[in-house]
């Protein structure tokens, strides 16, 4: 029974978690999947004596038994499958440049002709590792949203250039809607500079696999430069969110 009690007030926490940014508008898949989750363990943990007896009549009949075998593996199989691909975020992280390089800038939200924080964490890894690295270029990379005053690239452009970058080391890409637009409009601006497809991704931690698994496809060799974490309490969302989005690469892939 204690034991029973902490496992619901730990599910209630990890719910509450994710609902949070509910409170500030930000719902996506991340964290409307997580909380689904966490609803659905709170209901085995209250439900758990109930769900044990439906387990053992399902045993009493072959069919029963292969359902039930069934549900278990597929389970397993998910808990392998997201282990391996929480795995491979974190190592693709820690895939630093080990040489100067051109780096390409993930676009994020602008809030009328101003970055957002999220996007000014980006700004400024990159700010960092130009002024470090004065022979690298920078391709700022991002659409127009039907909300924002003007594209994510000329934004990301003008906030750097405010903070001392010159302008002519920054090459614009204000087409991409996506992730994966982002990364190929991306290497076909490198390109016609005259560029290698062998840049640095600057971006969220939690995001470089994807970015660089897209990279990949297209036959670039990246690293990561990671910026800071804008809001550590959304972590949890993030990484549920990047989860699906990987899947989807790796369906994309496939079919």
């Amino acid at each position: 029974m204690i034991f029973k009690r902490i496992l619901l007030v730990i599910e209630c926490f990890m719910a509450l978690w994710f609902a949070a940014p509910f409170v500030s508008g930000i719902i996506n898949a991340g964290n409307i999947t997580g909380l689904l989750i966490c609803a659905v363990l709170m209901s085995v943990t209250l439900f758990s004596n109930k769900l044990k007896m439906i387990i053992s009549n399902l045993q009493q009949s072959i069919f029963g038994k292969i359902l039930v075998t069934l549900i278990f593996v597929i389970i397993i199989v998910i808990f392998i499958y997201v282990t391996i691909v929480t795995t491979c975020i974190v190592k693709a992280k820690m895939n630093k440049p080990k040489e100067s390089m051109n780096i390409v800038v993930l676009g994020c939200k602008v809030n009328g002709d101003k970055p957002s924080k999220m996007l000014r964490m980006r700004l400024d890894a990159a700010e960092k590792y130009l002024s470090e690295n004065e022979g690298a270029l920078c391709v700022v990379s991002g659409g127009k949203g039907d909300d924002e005053g003007i594209s994510e690239a000329e934004a990301m452009q003008n906030y750097l250039v405010e903070k001392g970058v010159d302008s002519n080391r920054i090459i614009i890409e204000d087409k991409s809607e996506n992730t994966f637009q982002n990364i190929k409009y991306s290497c076909q601006k490198l390109e016609k500079s005259g560029a290698e497809k062998k840049f640095a991704i600057v971006t969220d931690g939690f995001h470089q696999y994807r970015a660089g698994l897209i990279a990949k496809g297209m036959g670039a060799e990246t690293y990561s430069i990671n910026a800071k974490i804008a809001n550590p309490a959304l972590i949890p969302t993030y990484y549920v969110r990047e989860w699906l989005a990987v899947t989807r690469e790796y369906l994309r892939k496939i079919i």
